[in-house]
């Protein structure tokens, strides 16, 4: 039973009948860095709601547990990205990137004090100029 339905499923795809999506460990990483820069950009409101400014290192964000984000300074690595907070006069700067570009994730994310996480597809870090994330999905 279960090989004819495999092979009648194959075969609706290949006629395009049906779509089949499945994501690969880099897209899944490359979802779960985009999740922790949103957890982090509202960590930092927060934090500067409760105490008039906005935090310098991830021990004073405390990042929830389900991030996976062990480190307490100013930048780290975890599950294929690194990640980056600098404290600038206006606010914040917090960035992620793939480890191994290519390999651990394709794209790098930035943030800032404006709420906005931005991303770019190409091996550099992302920055303030870079595409605004206002998706569900990032395109391909």
């Amino acid at each position: 039973m279960f090989p004819k339905l495999f092979l009648m499923l194959l075969m609706l795809a290949a006629a395009g009948c049906i779509q089949i999506e499945l994501e690969t460990p880099t897209e899944a990483q490359d979802a779960h860095a985009r999740a922790n820069v949103i957890v982090l950009v509202a960590r930092e409101s927060a934090y500067r709601e409760r105490f008039g400014r906005y935090a310098a290192t991830f021990g004073e964000l405390q990042p929830p547990v389900d991030t996976q984000l062990p480190f307490g300074g100013y930048e780290g690595c975890s599950r294929g990205y690194c990640y980056a907070l600098k404290g600038t006069e206006s606010g914040y700067e917090l960035r992620a990137w793939p480890q191994e570009w290519r390999r651990s994730g394709h794209r790098s994310f930035y943030a800032d004090e404006t709420g906005i996480v931005r991303y770019t597809a190409q091996t550099r870090l992302a920055d303030r100029g870079d595409v605004a994330d206002g998706s569900a999905e990032l395109p391909h």
